[in-house]
């Protein structure tokens, strides 16, 4: 990806969240951030790695979905398919770290 523009919301503010992230699945659902765009920006903000998985219903997340190392940053572009009410799961195997999650779109 060679660029990302940061969503903004109805009061023209960027968005995003960060979770915390610990070995019992979390599950956000990004409509709580206020705007659906196709490109995620999931940034792992501690020292554990973690696993998440995307659905367009709430989603419980295992250690066999995608992995996202400690201090990782990771740009995913969610399906046409899953425009509506989607939603991020994520776990980690032990400890707890952070999950920043921001809205925007592939430029």
């Amino acid at each position: 990806m060679s660029k990302f523009k940061l969503a903004t919301n109805a009061n023209n503010r960027t968005v995003g969240t960060t979770q915390s992230v610990t070995t019992t699945s979390g599950n956000y659902a990004l409509s709580g951030l206020g705007i659906i765009a196709n490109t995620i920006r999931l940034a792992n903000t501690g020292v554990v790695g973690l696993y998440y998985a995307f659905d367009d219903a709430a989603v419980t997340a295992t250690t066999n979905d995608i992995f996202l190392p400690a201090g990782a940053v990771e740009f995913v572009n969610l399906p046409d398919s899953m425009l509506g009410a989607r939603n991020v799961g994520f776990i980690t195997a032990s400890g707890s770290t952070g999950l920043n999650i921001t809205i925007g779109t592939e430029v």
